[in-house]
């Protein structure tokens, strides 16, 4: 783990990336994680989910935690999820276009809903699903407030998207591939199905 500065017990790795963002760039937070599926299929759904991001030259801040459903501090957490903070960095990006890639992408995930935080830092929670437990609702925008990359502020951020409270462990920047056999891979993962297992993995 990196050793140097970090924010309530976070690792500081994807931090500044973070901040730096935040005044930057509109940001959307999605995840593919669901309950339907069991934990081996959701990290499958997650890697596949990442590499669409990555193959859309978006930038990507990881964020892994768990869910907490005792509020007391001291209570163990279960639940491990992923969640990714993305941000299209591209001069002169379309107004609108980061939205409505992580819409397409969180309907094909069967998500409730994404989290979208504007370049001042205001989140809006903006609905997908049409079930009927869903919140807030297709089309529905739903105001949280204001975002910093504190550890407290992303685990608020993120209890909103998950619609549980949720406890963020690590940070971390996800790279673009550097080296063309890399490439190739991000891009299989990318267009394969996520059901079905990767040669070689039991």
């Amino acid at each position: 783990m990196e050793q140097g500065k970090r924010a309530a017990g976070l690792p500081a790795s994807g931090l500044p990336h973070l901040q730096h963002q935040l005044g930057k760039h509109p940001l959307g937070v999605i995840t593919a994680f669901h309950a339907a599926y069991t934990r081996e299929e959701n990290r499958r759904r997650s890697r596949k989910l990442l590499a669409q991001l990555l193959r859309a030259r978006m930038e990507v801040t990881v964020v892994e935690g768990r869910y907490r459903e005792d509020q007391d501090a001291s209570a163990p957490a279960d639940g491990g999820q992923t969640a990714y903070i993305v941000a299209n960095p591209a001069a002169g990006a379309e107004e609108g276009a980061l939205e409505g890639l992580l819409c397409e992408l969180g309907n094909a995930y069967e998500q409730d809903a994404l989290v979208m935080v504007d370049a001042a830092g205001e989140a809006e929670r903006v609905g997908l699903s049409d079930r009927e437990s869903a919140r807030p609702g297709p089309g529905v925008r739903e105001k949280i407030g204001r975002v910093t990359p504190e550890a407290a502020a992303l685990s608020e951020l993120l209890s909103s998207l998950f619609g549980r409270p949720f406890v963020v462990a690590s940070v971390r920047v996800a790279r673009q591939p550097g080296t063309l056999f890399g490439k190739m891979a991000l891009k299989a993962v990318a267009e394969n199905d996520w059901r079905q297992r990767p040669d070689g993995e039991a």
